[in-house]
Parts: structure tokens; C-alpha cells; sequence
């Protein structure tokens, strides 16, 4: 959902149409999330991308670029290497990973400089 609203800062090289992201969609996709990761013994990979890019965000999605790119973070993103690898990256860049379940990580970069996340 993060890297959705990020990219609207980026305006036309973000997105080539502007979309209103808000909070209701994170909270149906986590609670999609949740509910197939955990009641299926066998995570199912492609339904997750499917209800997540195209039903949730992608019935926002307008432009067939945009829709495109949405469908690529969601196969980057929505992998079994996802729950299975330790700080799993979210990018190339090391600091953007997936903590360990459970662990308080301290921040420090220069844009969340003392701050901490779960």
C-alpha cells in the first residue's frame, strides 16, 4: 500500500493518472492477506495477486501502463520468498526489507530518524 501512495509523489512518472489510494484499501487487502495465508495450508499465490492488483486497487486503476506496473509489484512482492526469507527485500536497497516477525527495529535514516516501526 506504501509503495502505491509513494509513487504519487512522483505525479505522471508515478502514475500516469492520478488514483485515490486510502486507508479502506489497505484494510482490504490485509484482511485478504490474512485470510488466505492463514487458512490455507497452501498459500494461493495467484487468487492473492488477482483480488489485491485487479478486484481491490485495480478497479481504480484506469490506465493500462499503470495497471501493468501494479500487476509487476504485485509479482515482485506477492511470492512465497516473501513469507519464507528472512528480511525478505522490498527493493535493492537493504534497508527496505520485511522484519522478523515480532521484532521492534529502530530506524535510522536521515527521513525516519529515530523512530520505530513493528
Amino acid at each position: 500500500h506504501s509503495s502505491l501512495l509513494e509513487r504519487r509523489k512522483f505525479q505522471n512518472l508515478g502514475w500516469n493518472v492520478v488514483y485515490d489510494f486510502n486507508d479502506s484499501d489497505f484494510e482490504i487487502c490485509e484482511n485478504i492477506l490474512a485470510m488466505y495465508v492463514d487458512e490455507y495450508e497452501e498459500t494461493p499465490w495467484d487468487s492473492l495477486k488477482y483480488l489485491i492488483a485487479e478486484a481491490n486497487y485495480g478497479g481504480r486503476v484506469t490506465d493500462d501502463w499503470d495497471r501493468r506496473l501494479m500487476n509487476t509489484y504485485m509479482g515482485s512482492l506477492f511470492c512465497p520468498e516473501a513469507i519464507t526469507t528472512t528480511n525478505f527485500k522490498l527493493s535493492s536497497l537493504s534497508t527496505y526489507c520485511i522484519p522478523e516477525d515480532g521484532n521492534n527495529t529502530f530506524v535510522n535514516s536521515a527521513s525516519f530518524r529515530g523512530q520505530w516501526y513493528i
